[in-house]
């Protein structure tokens, strides 16, 4: 007798407010499951949930900012205001929904919370604005919180991230064109090749690795090893090839296609791979190499910093064979940098007690307090002669309010 056996395997999905359990029956508890000692059927079912309202933040776009020339991003310190679009992806609906913008993650002094209504199930998004100041070191996130409430009905929170700063990215090449021999059964000459990379700016998002005319008669005893500054190892071909003569140009990219084991190489760009051999699976490559295991991808690197000595160690680990990379090789970066505007900084005015009180943040040490009667006109603006008290991270001076004055901060 020919028994299938199984535990109780029950899988559940939620989608748009419905919930889907999924499970398998063997049995023969209902009229339409044939043969239950040796056939399986697939059961599912869809559960509705009155009333869920789903939302998602659709899109958050920045309509205002005090940034000179605008830049189109958020920049610490900056005064905005973001058009969020929320959408209601759930299977109920909210009549009179209210939103506030949380002051946590970055978003210091938020407006007061906005009013988006009535938003049915399925509807199209609803956008509403809203203004705060930005905060944080250019190059990171602030993360939107939205707080949802429908009347006393709460719908918990939703979050949504900007960057600060405008993303850049930078491409920059660097080669080392001196060949390299590929001695039979032996280290290659040199060992390794050395290549210096300077002047980049910002982490590495990207690398890719160029073999020009890489010369060998049997290509899968060639072991490629590419070491950073930083120690990160990518083993970036071994018994890669076959037993075909080429003469080729190889580069790696992680994007690339793979690279064959058997089949000849071709000028290409393959994504690294340290491929079996029955014979040697470890691959051990020679000091001063460091030793493994190694990385099989070059997103090894990224987030680095490439500045500095770079290092390609060749191994060719048969007898038989040998070979060269006639071109040298060379490194092609693309680096992430963010650009943030040099937001002034915020003077603050208050009055009480017939005092006036002047406050701006101490980062702004080389700026200069100037007063004047009005705005309009030629008159000058005159420095004020009182020295600020530096109050934790502020300056603040008091001065007697004794008619009308206008301040501002000059560099």
């Amino acid at each position: 007798m020919n028994w299938n056996n199984f535990g109780e395997y029950v899988a559940i999905a939620f989608q748009s407010g419905v919930i889907i359990p999924v499970w398998p029956d063997n049995s023969n508890s209902t009229a339409d499951a044939p043969d239950g000692a040796t056939s399986t059927e697939i059961y599912a079912s869809r559960i509705p949930v009155a009333g869920s309202a789903l939302f998602r933040v659709w899109d958050a776009v920045i309509s205002a900012e005090t940034c000179r020339p605008p830049n189109g991003a958020l920049d610490p310190g900056e005064l905005v205001t973001v058009d969020i679009a929320l959408q209601n992806i759930g299977s109920g609906d909210v009549f009179n929904l209210e939103v506030a913008l949380l002051p946590i993650g970055g978003v210091v002094n938020p407006d007061g919370p906005q009013n988006y209504g009535y938003i049915g199930a399925g509807d199209p998004e609803v956008t509403r604005p809203f203004i705060f100041v930005a905060s944080g070191g250019c190059g990171g996130v602030v993360m939107l919180t939205l707080e949802l409430r429908d009347g006393g009905a709460s719908f918990g929170t939703v979050t949504f991230p900007m960057r600060l700063g405008q993303l850049f990215t930078n491409g920059q090449s660097f080669s080392n064109t001196a060949p390299i021999v590929i001695n039979d059964d032996n280290e290659a000459t040199p060992y390794p090749s050395l290549l210096q990379v300077s002047g980049q700016t910002g982490p590495v998002t990207n690398v890719t690795v160029t073999l020009h005319h890489f010369i060998h008669t049997f290509p899968a005893d060639v072991d490629v090893l590419l070491v950073s500054p930083a120690g990160q190892a990518v083993m970036l071909m071994s018994d890669a090839g076959g037993g075909h003569n080429v003469d080729v140009t190889l580069t790696f990219d992680d994007s690339g296609t793979p690279l064959p084991q058997i089949l000849p190489l071709l000028s290409t760009r393959y994504a690294p791979a340290n491929l079996d051999d029955p014979l040697d699976p470890a691959d051990p490559m020679p000091f001063p190499a460091p030793d493994g295991p190694y990385s099989p991808s070059l997103s090894a690197f990224a987030g680095s910093n490439p500045n500095g000595t770079w290092r390609l160690y060749v191994f060719d680990d048969a007898g038989g064979d040998n070979g060269q990379i006639a071109g040298g090789w060379s490194l092609n970066f693309v680096s992430a940098i963010s650009l943030c505007c040099d937001m002034p900084p915020r003077l603050t005015i208050t009055t009480s007690d017939g005092q006036i009180h002047v406050s701006w943040p101490a980062t702004a040490a080389d700026y200069v307090l100037e007063s004047r009667a009005a705005l309009g006109g030629a008159g000058p603006w005159v420095d004020v002669e009182d020295s600020p008290i530096l109050e934790g991270d502020s300056y603040v001076l008091t001065l007697p309010a004794t008619g009308m004055k206008f301040f501002r901060l000059r560099k």
